[in-house]
Protein backbone atom coordinates (compact mmCIF):
# COMPACT_ATOMS: atom_id res chain seq x y z
CA UNK A 1 0.00 0.00 0.00
CA UNK A 2 1.59 3.57 -0.95
CA UNK A 3 1.86 5.94 1.77
CA UNK A 4 -0.64 8.09 0.25
CA UNK A 5 -3.64 5.15 0.60
CA UNK A 6 -2.08 4.28 4.27
CA UNK A 7 -2.53 7.86 5.60
CA UNK A 8 -6.40 7.45 3.56
CA UNK A 9 -6.94 4.81 5.34
CA UNK A 10 -6.20 5.50 8.74
CA UNK A 11 -8.44 8.27 8.73
CA UNK A 12 -11.17 5.64 8.99
CA UNK A 13 -10.18 4.91 12.97
CA UNK A 14 -11.33 8.19 13.29
CA UNK A 15 -15.20 6.80 12.94
CA UNK A 16 -17.96 9.28 12.01
CA UNK A 17 -18.22 12.69 12.84
CA UNK A 18 -21.54 14.31 11.50
CA UNK A 19 -21.10 18.09 10.96
CA UNK A 20 -20.36 20.11 7.97
CA UNK A 21 -17.83 22.87 9.63
CA UNK A 22 -15.10 20.72 8.38
CA UNK A 23 -16.20 19.99 5.02
CA UNK A 24 -16.83 23.50 4.39
CA UNK A 25 -13.29 24.30 5.57
CA UNK A 26 -11.38 21.53 3.53
CA UNK A 27 -13.46 22.85 0.81
CA UNK A 28 -12.85 26.34 1.10
CA UNK A 29 -9.43 25.94 1.05
CA UNK A 30 -9.59 23.95 -2.02
CA UNK A 31 -11.85 27.26 -3.47
CA UNK A 32 -15.27 25.97 -2.88
CA UNK A 33 -15.60 23.39 -5.97
CA UNK A 34 -18.94 22.16 -5.17
CA UNK A 35 -20.16 25.49 -6.19
CA UNK A 36 -18.77 25.07 -9.97
CA UNK A 37 -21.08 22.05 -10.24
CA UNK A 38 -24.00 21.08 -11.08
CA UNK A 39 -25.46 18.57 -8.65
CA UNK A 40 -28.28 15.90 -7.97
CA UNK A 41 -28.40 15.02 -3.99
CA UNK A 42 -29.62 11.55 -3.18
CA UNK A 43 -30.45 10.49 0.37
CA UNK A 44 -32.67 7.83 2.14
CA UNK A 45 -32.10 4.57 3.73
CA UNK A 46 -32.25 1.60 0.84
CA UNK A 47 -31.42 2.15 -2.75
CA UNK A 48 -29.64 4.87 -3.35
CA UNK A 49 -26.44 3.93 -5.24
CA UNK A 50 -28.69 2.23 -7.41
CA UNK A 51 -30.71 4.95 -8.25
CA UNK A 52 -27.43 7.75 -8.30
CA UNK A 53 -26.24 4.71 -11.20
CA UNK A 54 -29.19 5.20 -13.10
CA UNK A 55 -29.53 8.59 -13.32
CA UNK A 56 -25.65 8.75 -14.49
CA UNK A 57 -26.40 6.11 -17.23
CA UNK A 58 -29.37 7.54 -18.60
CA UNK A 59 -27.49 11.15 -18.80
CA UNK A 60 -24.68 9.73 -20.20
CA UNK A 61 -26.53 8.16 -22.97
CA UNK A 62 -28.08 11.87 -23.16
CA UNK A 63 -24.67 12.32 -23.95
CA UNK A 64 -23.45 14.20 -21.03
CA UNK A 65 -20.48 14.55 -19.18
CA UNK A 66 -21.80 12.72 -15.89
CA UNK A 67 -19.84 12.27 -12.55
CA UNK A 68 -20.99 10.04 -9.56
CA UNK A 69 -20.00 10.26 -6.13
CA UNK A 70 -21.29 7.17 -4.12
CA UNK A 71 -20.08 4.65 -1.34
CA UNK A 72 -18.70 2.28 0.24
CA UNK A 73 -16.78 0.46 -2.57
CA UNK A 74 -16.74 -3.17 -3.05
CA UNK A 75 -12.82 -4.05 -3.98
CA UNK A 76 -11.43 -0.41 -4.92
CA UNK A 77 -11.79 2.80 -3.26
CA UNK A 78 -10.86 4.62 -6.87
CA UNK A 79 -14.57 3.30 -7.24
CA UNK A 80 -16.84 6.14 -5.00
CA UNK A 81 -15.50 8.28 -7.62
CA UNK A 82 -16.41 8.40 -11.14
CA UNK A 83 -16.96 10.01 -14.78
CA UNK A 84 -18.94 8.62 -17.19
CA UNK A 85 -18.43 4.77 -15.46
CA UNK A 86 -14.88 4.94 -14.77
CA UNK A 87 -13.36 5.27 -11.74
CA UNK A 88 -11.03 8.00 -10.88
CA UNK A 89 -7.26 7.04 -12.33
CA UNK A 90 -5.30 5.65 -9.58
CA UNK A 91 -2.36 8.38 -10.48
CA UNK A 92 -4.90 11.13 -10.10
CA UNK A 93 -6.61 10.72 -7.01
CA UNK A 94 -2.92 9.97 -5.04
CA UNK A 95 -2.06 13.13 -6.20
CA UNK A 96 -5.32 14.31 -4.85
CA UNK A 97 -4.73 12.72 -1.65
CA UNK A 98 -1.08 14.41 -1.34
CA UNK A 99 -3.11 18.09 -2.01
CA UNK A 100 -5.43 17.79 0.46
CA UNK A 101 -3.38 16.13 3.36
CA UNK A 102 -1.00 18.83 2.71
CA UNK A 103 -3.50 21.39 3.16
CA UNK A 104 -5.57 19.55 6.57
CA UNK A 105 -2.29 19.20 7.96
CA UNK A 106 -1.14 23.06 7.53
CA UNK A 107 -4.95 24.14 8.67
CA UNK A 108 -5.14 21.50 11.63
CA UNK A 109 -8.42 20.63 9.85
CA UNK A 110 -8.82 16.77 11.05
CA UNK A 111 -11.37 15.28 8.43
CA UNK A 112 -12.61 11.78 8.68
CA UNK A 113 -12.61 9.18 5.88
CA UNK A 114 -15.69 10.24 4.18
CA UNK A 115 -15.18 14.28 4.78
CA UNK A 116 -12.26 13.72 2.63
CA UNK A 117 -13.33 11.86 -0.49
CA UNK A 118 -16.14 13.81 -0.16
CA UNK A 119 -13.66 16.98 -0.65
CA UNK A 120 -11.78 14.96 -3.42
CA UNK A 121 -14.69 14.42 -5.79
CA UNK A 122 -15.63 17.70 -5.33
CA UNK A 123 -12.09 18.95 -6.63
CA UNK A 124 -11.91 16.18 -9.15
CA UNK A 125 -15.41 17.28 -10.70
CA UNK A 126 -14.79 20.72 -11.02
CA UNK A 127 -11.59 20.38 -12.65
CA UNK A 128 -13.27 17.84 -15.16
CA UNK A 129 -15.74 20.49 -15.99
CA UNK A 130 -18.38 17.77 -16.01
CA UNK A 131 -22.23 19.02 -17.32
CA UNK A 132 -23.73 17.45 -14.22
CA UNK A 133 -22.80 15.05 -10.64
CA UNK A 134 -24.67 12.98 -9.12
CA UNK A 135 -23.93 13.08 -5.05
CA UNK A 136 -24.89 10.04 -3.00
CA UNK A 137 -25.49 10.99 0.69
CA UNK A 138 -23.47 9.06 3.25
CA UNK A 139 -25.71 8.81 5.88
CA UNK A 140 -28.50 10.81 7.06
CA UNK A 141 -29.05 14.57 5.07
CA UNK A 142 -28.25 17.04 7.60
CA UNK A 143 -25.27 17.03 8.88
CA UNK A 144 -23.93 14.47 6.07
CA UNK A 145 -20.11 15.89 4.51
CA UNK A 146 -22.27 16.00 1.32
CA UNK A 147 -25.01 18.33 2.12
CA UNK A 148 -22.84 21.89 1.36
CA UNK A 149 -24.14 21.70 -1.94
CA UNK A 150 -27.24 23.18 -3.67
CA UNK A 151 -28.84 20.55 -6.18
CA UNK A 152 -30.91 20.52 -9.28
CA UNK A 153 -32.81 17.89 -7.69
CA UNK A 154 -33.13 15.98 -4.24
CA UNK A 155 -33.96 12.57 -4.12
CA UNK A 156 -35.08 10.39 -1.07
CA UNK A 157 -35.44 7.10 -2.10
CA UNK A 158 -37.07 5.88 1.11
CA UNK A 159 -36.50 5.82 5.16
CA UNK A 160 -36.10 2.48 7.64
CA UNK A 161 -34.02 2.02 10.23
CA UNK A 162 -30.51 2.47 9.97
CA UNK A 163 -27.52 4.13 11.83
CA UNK A 164 -29.58 4.68 14.71
CA UNK A 165 -27.45 5.57 17.46
CA UNK A 166 -26.62 8.71 14.53
CA UNK A 167 -29.83 9.60 13.08
CA UNK A 168 -32.63 8.47 16.09
CA UNK A 169 -34.32 5.60 17.77
CA UNK A 170 -37.67 6.47 15.57
CA UNK A 171 -38.68 6.43 11.93
CA UNK A 172 -39.95 10.06 12.36
CA UNK A 173 -36.28 11.10 13.84
CA UNK A 174 -34.75 9.33 11.06
CA UNK A 175 -36.88 10.70 7.97
CA UNK A 176 -36.21 14.23 9.62
CA UNK A 177 -32.29 13.78 9.27
CA UNK A 178 -32.75 12.49 5.50
CA UNK A 179 -34.82 15.47 4.98
CA UNK A 180 -32.10 18.01 5.78
CA UNK A 181 -30.75 17.45 1.80
CA UNK A 182 -33.99 19.27 0.79
CA UNK A 183 -33.47 22.98 -0.36
CA UNK A 184 -35.40 25.89 -0.66
CA UNK A 185 -37.50 25.68 -3.94
CA UNK A 186 -35.52 22.61 -5.32
CA UNK A 187 -37.64 19.98 -6.43
CA UNK A 188 -37.79 16.71 -4.09
CA UNK A 189 -38.76 13.40 -5.62
CA UNK A 190 -39.16 10.50 -3.21
CA UNK A 191 -39.82 6.84 -3.59
CA UNK A 192 -41.47 6.65 -0.32
CA UNK A 193 -44.72 4.46 0.27
CA UNK A 194 -45.16 4.55 4.05
CA UNK A 195 -48.17 6.83 4.34
CA UNK A 196 -47.14 8.79 7.36
CA UNK A 197 -43.21 9.16 6.44
CA UNK A 198 -44.29 9.88 2.73
CA UNK A 199 -46.41 13.06 4.51
CA UNK A 200 -43.82 13.92 6.64
CA UNK A 201 -41.25 14.52 3.54
CA UNK A 202 -43.83 16.23 1.96
CA UNK A 203 -44.62 18.70 4.66
CA UNK A 204 -40.90 19.32 5.56
CA UNK A 205 -40.61 19.67 1.27
CA UNK A 206 -43.82 22.36 2.28
CA UNK A 207 -41.77 24.01 4.55
CA UNK A 208 -38.63 24.86 2.05
CA UNK A 209 -41.68 25.52 -1.11
CA UNK A 210 -40.29 22.26 -2.87
CA UNK A 211 -42.54 20.74 -5.28
CA UNK A 212 -42.08 17.29 -4.39
CA UNK A 213 -42.86 14.15 -6.74
CA UNK A 214 -43.81 10.87 -4.84
CA UNK A 215 -44.19 7.69 -7.38
CA UNK A 216 -47.25 6.01 -7.36
CA UNK A 217 -49.06 9.59 -7.36
CA UNK A 218 -47.10 11.51 -9.85
CA UNK A 219 -45.37 8.96 -11.92
CA UNK A 220 -45.59 5.03 -11.06
CA UNK A 221 -44.40 1.69 -13.15
CA UNK A 222 -46.35 -1.72 -13.29
CA UNK A 223 -44.12 -4.93 -13.74
CA UNK A 224 -44.52 -7.12 -16.71
CA UNK A 225 -41.92 -9.39 -15.99
CA UNK A 226 -39.92 -9.73 -12.74
CA UNK A 227 -37.55 -12.65 -13.20
CA UNK A 228 -33.93 -13.65 -11.33
CA UNK A 229 -31.72 -11.80 -14.00
CA UNK A 230 -33.37 -8.77 -14.71
CA UNK A 231 -36.89 -7.25 -15.35
CA UNK A 232 -39.45 -5.78 -17.54
CA UNK A 233 -41.79 -2.92 -16.45
CA UNK A 234 -43.72 -0.23 -17.74
CA UNK A 235 -43.18 3.41 -16.91
CA UNK A 236 -45.68 6.12 -16.16
CA UNK A 237 -44.23 9.44 -16.51
CA UNK A 238 -44.50 12.98 -14.33
CA UNK A 239 -45.86 14.13 -18.11
CA UNK A 240 -47.78 11.14 -18.67
CA UNK A 241 -45.75 9.70 -21.05
CA UNK A 242 -45.50 5.17 -21.14
CA UNK A 243 -43.61 3.15 -22.50
CA UNK A 244 -41.55 -0.23 -21.44
CA UNK A 245 -38.24 -0.22 -19.71
CA UNK A 246 -36.35 -3.42 -19.37
CA UNK A 247 -33.87 -3.44 -16.24
CA UNK A 248 -30.89 -5.69 -15.73
CA UNK A 249 -30.84 -5.29 -12.13
CA UNK A 250 -33.00 -7.81 -10.59
CA UNK A 251 -36.07 -7.37 -8.29
CA UNK A 252 -39.19 -4.95 -7.69
CA UNK A 253 -37.40 -2.73 -5.53
CA UNK A 254 -35.16 -1.92 -8.57
CA UNK A 255 -38.01 -1.08 -10.55
CA UNK A 256 -38.89 1.50 -8.13
CA UNK A 257 -35.24 3.00 -8.11
CA UNK A 258 -35.66 2.97 -12.14
CA UNK A 259 -38.61 4.74 -11.66
CA UNK A 260 -37.08 7.39 -9.55
CA UNK A 261 -33.89 7.90 -11.87
CA UNK A 262 -36.22 8.43 -14.54
CA UNK A 263 -38.56 10.77 -13.04
CA UNK A 264 -35.45 12.79 -11.78
CA UNK A 265 -34.65 13.09 -15.35
CA UNK A 266 -38.04 14.21 -16.44
CA UNK A 267 -37.29 17.01 -14.05
CA UNK A 268 -34.07 17.58 -14.90
CA UNK A 269 -35.51 18.22 -18.59
CA UNK A 270 -37.87 21.28 -17.13
CA UNK A 271 -34.25 22.61 -16.12
CA UNK A 272 -31.80 22.98 -19.26
CA UNK A 273 -31.15 19.61 -20.03
CA UNK A 274 -32.74 17.74 -23.21
CA UNK A 275 -33.29 13.75 -22.45
CA UNK A 276 -35.72 11.43 -24.76
CA UNK A 277 -37.64 8.53 -24.37
CA UNK A 278 -34.67 6.68 -25.56
CA UNK A 279 -32.18 7.57 -23.42
CA UNK A 280 -34.24 6.33 -20.18
CA UNK A 281 -34.74 3.36 -21.95
CA UNK A 282 -31.17 2.73 -22.48
CA UNK A 283 -29.89 4.27 -19.82
CA UNK A 284 -31.96 1.75 -17.42
CA UNK A 285 -30.85 -1.01 -20.13
CA UNK A 286 -26.80 -0.39 -19.52
CA UNK A 287 -26.79 0.36 -15.49
CA UNK A 288 -24.58 -2.23 -13.77
CA UNK A 289 -24.13 -1.54 -10.15
CA UNK A 290 -22.20 -4.55 -8.27
CA UNK A 291 -22.82 -5.99 -5.67
CA UNK A 292 -26.58 -6.08 -5.75
CA UNK A 293 -28.34 -9.06 -6.52
CA UNK A 294 -24.97 -9.65 -8.91
CA UNK A 295 -24.53 -12.86 -10.17
CA UNK A 296 -21.34 -14.70 -10.85
CA UNK A 297 -21.81 -17.58 -13.04
CA UNK A 298 -19.90 -20.02 -11.12
CA UNK A 299 -20.45 -23.82 -10.64
CA UNK A 300 -22.61 -23.61 -8.51
CA UNK A 301 -24.08 -20.10 -9.27
CA UNK A 302 -22.97 -17.19 -6.44
CA UNK A 303 -25.70 -14.58 -5.64
CA UNK A 304 -23.67 -11.15 -4.09
CA UNK A 305 -26.36 -9.09 -2.23
CA UNK A 306 -24.56 -6.48 0.04
CA UNK A 307 -28.14 -5.70 2.27
CA UNK A 308 -26.69 -4.60 5.08
CA UNK A 309 -29.86 -3.46 7.43
CA UNK A 310 -33.39 -5.32 8.42
CA UNK A 311 -35.13 -3.41 5.07
CA UNK A 312 -32.13 -5.10 2.73
CA UNK A 313 -32.20 -8.47 4.40
CA UNK A 314 -36.38 -8.16 3.72
CA UNK A 315 -36.11 -6.68 0.47
CA UNK A 316 -33.60 -10.29 -0.53
CA UNK A 317 -35.77 -12.79 0.88
CA UNK A 318 -38.17 -11.30 -0.82
CA UNK A 319 -36.12 -11.91 -4.24
CA UNK A 320 -35.86 -15.49 -2.94
CA UNK A 321 -39.53 -16.54 -2.63
CA UNK A 322 -41.18 -14.31 -5.47
CA UNK A 323 -38.85 -14.72 -7.87
CA UNK A 324 -35.80 -17.20 -7.14
CA UNK A 325 -38.06 -19.68 -5.49
CA UNK A 326 -40.67 -19.89 -9.07
CA UNK A 327 -37.87 -20.27 -11.02
CA UNK A 328 -35.75 -22.91 -9.14
CA UNK A 329 -38.15 -24.20 -6.78
CA UNK A 330 -35.83 -27.08 -6.21
CA UNK A 331 -32.60 -24.96 -5.27
CA UNK A 332 -30.99 -24.63 -1.29
CA UNK A 333 -30.02 -21.24 -1.17
CA UNK A 334 -26.69 -21.50 1.17
CA UNK A 335 -25.81 -17.99 2.71
CA UNK A 336 -22.68 -17.18 3.75
CA UNK A 337 -23.12 -13.92 6.03
CA UNK A 338 -21.11 -11.44 7.70
CA UNK A 339 -22.40 -7.88 9.18
CA UNK A 340 -20.42 -4.74 10.91
CA UNK A 341 -20.92 -4.08 14.67
CA UNK A 342 -23.07 -1.24 13.84
CA UNK A 343 -25.53 -3.27 12.13
CA UNK A 344 -28.80 -5.68 14.38
CA UNK A 345 -27.52 -8.66 13.00
CA UNK A 346 -30.40 -10.24 15.10
CA UNK A 347 -33.26 -9.07 13.03
CA UNK A 348 -31.44 -9.05 9.91
CA UNK A 349 -31.01 -13.10 10.26
CA UNK A 350 -34.50 -13.48 11.89
CA UNK A 351 -36.12 -11.94 8.63
CA UNK A 352 -33.59 -14.47 6.17
CA UNK A 353 -33.31 -17.59 7.93
CA UNK A 354 -36.82 -18.88 6.94
CA UNK A 355 -35.54 -18.69 3.13
CA UNK A 356 -32.46 -20.23 3.26
CA UNK A 357 -30.38 -23.65 4.25
CA UNK A 358 -26.87 -24.20 5.69
CA UNK A 359 -25.65 -21.15 7.05
CA UNK A 360 -21.77 -19.92 7.03
CA UNK A 361 -21.51 -17.17 9.19
CA UNK A 362 -18.08 -14.99 9.01
CA UNK A 363 -16.66 -11.49 9.54
CA UNK A 364 -15.71 -8.91 7.02
CA UNK A 365 -11.94 -7.76 7.05
CA UNK A 366 -12.10 -5.05 8.78
CA UNK A 367 -12.20 -3.45 12.17
CA UNK A 368 -15.66 -2.47 12.41
CA UNK A 369 -17.13 -6.36 11.85
CA UNK A 370 -18.79 -7.87 14.54
CA UNK A 371 -16.74 -10.81 15.67
CA UNK A 372 -17.70 -14.24 14.39
CA UNK A 373 -17.85 -15.71 18.11
CA UNK A 374 -20.60 -12.73 18.96
CA UNK A 375 -22.60 -12.97 15.31
CA UNK A 376 -22.97 -17.13 16.25
CA UNK A 377 -24.37 -16.27 19.94
CA UNK A 378 -26.93 -13.96 17.86
CA UNK A 379 -28.16 -15.82 15.41
CA UNK A 380 -28.79 -19.24 17.72
CA UNK A 381 -32.43 -18.57 18.25
CA UNK A 382 -32.98 -18.59 14.75
CA UNK A 383 -30.31 -21.12 13.39
CA UNK A 384 -30.23 -24.61 14.89
CA UNK A 385 -26.58 -24.93 13.69
CA UNK A 386 -24.28 -23.15 11.39
CA UNK A 387 -20.39 -22.90 9.97
CA UNK A 388 -17.76 -20.76 11.25
CA UNK A 389 -15.36 -19.17 9.32
CA UNK A 390 -12.97 -16.99 9.83
CA UNK A 391 -12.41 -15.75 6.29
CA UNK A 392 -14.02 -15.03 3.33
CA UNK A 393 -11.76 -17.77 1.25
CA UNK A 394 -12.67 -20.95 4.00
CA UNK A 395 -16.04 -19.71 4.10
CA UNK A 396 -16.70 -19.56 0.17
CA UNK A 397 -14.78 -23.39 0.59
CA UNK A 398 -17.29 -24.36 3.15
CA UNK A 399 -19.78 -23.32 0.89
CA UNK A 400 -19.22 -25.09 -2.11
CA UNK A 401 -18.23 -28.26 -0.70
CA UNK A 402 -21.96 -28.17 0.41
CA UNK A 403 -23.44 -26.91 -2.20
CA UNK A 404 -24.73 -28.87 -5.20
CA UNK A 405 -24.34 -27.54 -8.79
CA UNK A 406 -28.24 -26.30 -8.68
CA UNK A 407 -27.90 -24.91 -5.36
CA UNK A 408 -27.42 -21.13 -5.26
CA UNK A 409 -24.80 -19.49 -2.62
CA UNK A 410 -25.09 -16.07 -0.89
CA UNK A 411 -23.47 -13.98 -0.05
CA UNK A 412 -24.80 -10.83 1.93
CA UNK A 413 -25.17 -8.78 5.70
CA UNK A 414 -22.53 -6.05 4.66
CA UNK A 415 -20.77 -4.81 1.23
CA UNK A 416 -17.90 -4.90 2.72
CA UNK A 417 -18.23 -9.06 2.64
CA UNK A 418 -19.08 -8.87 -0.75
CA UNK A 419 -16.60 -6.94 -1.74
CA UNK A 420 -13.78 -9.54 -0.65
CA UNK A 421 -15.89 -12.69 -1.90
CA UNK A 422 -16.48 -10.74 -5.26
CA UNK A 423 -12.25 -10.62 -5.22
CA UNK A 424 -11.79 -14.07 -4.22
CA UNK A 425 -14.35 -14.94 -7.06
CA UNK A 426 -12.56 -13.42 -9.65
CA UNK A 427 -9.18 -14.77 -8.43
CA UNK A 428 -10.41 -18.06 -8.27
CA UNK A 429 -12.33 -18.06 -11.82
CA UNK A 430 -8.84 -16.44 -13.44
CA UNK A 431 -6.52 -19.32 -11.72
CA UNK A 432 -9.32 -21.53 -12.54
CA UNK A 433 -8.65 -23.73 -9.67
CA UNK A 434 -10.97 -24.28 -6.42
CA UNK A 435 -12.10 -23.38 -3.04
Amino acid sequence: MTPELSYLFSLERSGIHPGLSTISSICKLLGNPQENIKTIHIGGTNGKGSTASMIASILTQAGYKTSLYTSPHLQKVTERIKIKDLPIPEKRFLEYVKIIKKLVEKHNIGPTFFEFLTAMAFLYFAEEEVDVAIIETGMGGILDATNIITPLVSVITNVDYDHTEYLGTSLKEICIEKCGIIKQAIPVITGETKEEIKKLIEDQAEKFKAPIFSIYRDFSFLPVKLASRGSIFTYRGIHRSTFNVTSPLPGLHQCINASLAIAVCEILNTKGFHMEQQHYQRGIEYTTWPGRLEWIDTIPPVLLDGAHNQRGIIILRNFIEDILRKENPEARIIPIFGVLKDKDAEDMIKELSSSVSPVIITAPRTERALPVDVLERKIKKYISSCAISYNIQDALSKAFSMAGDSDVILITGSLYLVGEAKEALLTRTKNKNHF
